[in-house]
């Protein structure tokens, strides 16, 4: 996660499982991925025999952590691999191009039309024209589900409960139907202001 890259050869030279899994099922090659630790994602595609595909328990994979995070060097590197799989869905049935698209990463789409292109992967009437946009503003809070840091001008949801209550969903994330860990759980709608997180109504 945080890209010690001689810390995690270590480890693998130790026979740690490099496809252990946290409790939301994301591997050390997720987070890495997800985290732009290139280097420890080419070294865990090198030094073990790691599932690339792996799934967390919302149907994300490293390549999609990589997409909505913009990623470009981490989504170059995993698209020369023959067993990523560059269309797969999450359980909200996003892709990576329809993730890289809403948060307005162009060079990941780019890349990502690129590879559909040679492999003749179809393209969903979706994926082509949601409106994308870019977030300017970085935040404090990151989201829980898809990993991206959601800016401060932006709400978010909250659950008080979840992660010892430190567990946030952003709103596209709500919009697609994402929810914390247990269902019966209330979430209140926040925002960062003036240095302190405040709750607004819905």
């Amino acid at each position: 996660m945080n890209g010690h890259e001689t810390v995690v050869q270590l480890l693998l030279e130790k026979g740690v499982d490099a496809d252990y899994k946290d409790k939301y099922g994301r591997t050390p090659f997720m987070w890495a991925a997800a985290r732009q630790q290139v280097e420890v994602v080419e070294l865990l595609l090198s030094k073990t025999t790691i599932d690339p595909n792996s799934k967390d328990k919302f149907g994300r994979t490293a390549l999609l952590a990589a997409a909505i995070g913009g990623h470009v060097a981490v989504v170059k590197l995993l698209l020369t691999k023959n067993n990523i799989d560059s269309n797969i869905q999450d359980i909200f049935g996003r892709t990576p191009l329809l993730d890289a698209k809403r948060i307005g990463n162009l060079d990941v789409v780019r890349l990502l039309l690129n590879e559909y292109n040679k492999t003749g992967t179809p393209i969903h009437g979706e994926e082509l024209y949601i409106k994308a946009h870019s977030w300017q503003h970085q935040g404090r809070i990151y989201c829980d589900i898809c990993l991206v840091n959601i800016p401060d001008i932006n709400t978010h949801h909250h659950c008080h409960i979840c992660e010892n209550g430190d567990f946030d969903i952003c709103q596209k994330c709500i919009e697609s139907g994402a929810f914390c860990l247990d269902h019966s759980h209330k979430l209140v709608k926040r925002v960062v202001k003036d240095g302190g997180l405040i709750e607004v109504p819905d």
